[in-house]
């Protein structure tokens, strides 16, 4: 990122300058995965399909999926969102953003997104508490 550190207050430099460091160190970081966010409409492996939520967060007009929202078949059976993306984007219900690739509670997997908008990259070294694990309830803040 170029900035011009003359714009900068003199006594703001030196954090300004330590967060761009941080920044360029974790973009050379390889990249070891990237995953989509899920939201209302997504489809599963089995050809589930997420249902509306009432969550009020949108993208693009489309309603995020999170841990805990249903996925509808269409022989009627339903499942529940099992994992997503645990502390990287999480709610203050403990829920997380569900992922192209979170689990669900009969075995399947949400493979296909309405919304590409959103992206969740890990880097080589990365460790996100509760990402993709199941039943993870993120800390409520």
């Amino acid at each position: 990122m170029d900035l011009d550190m003359s714009l900068v207050p003199e006594h703001c430099r030196p954090e300004i300058q330590a967060l761009l460091d941080e920044m360029a160190r974790v973009e050379a970081l390889p990249i070891k995965a990237c995953y989509s966010g899920a939201t209302v409409g997504s489809r599963t492996a089995r050809g589930g399909v997420v249902k509306e939520n009432g969550f009020d967060f949108l993208l693009n007009g489309c309603s995020i999926a999170r841990t805990g929202d249903v996925v509808e078949y269409p022989d009627g059976s339903v499942a529940t969102i099992i994992s997503g993306a645990g502390v990287a984007c999480s709610f203050g219900d403990g829920s997380s953003h569900a992922l192209v690739g979170s689990h669900l509670s009969n075995g399947d997997i949400i493979t296909d997104s309405l919304h590409y908008g959103i992206r969740f990259i890990l880097r080589e070294g990365d460790d996100v508490e509760g990402f993709l694990v199941p039943h993870y309830k993120s800390p409520v803040l």
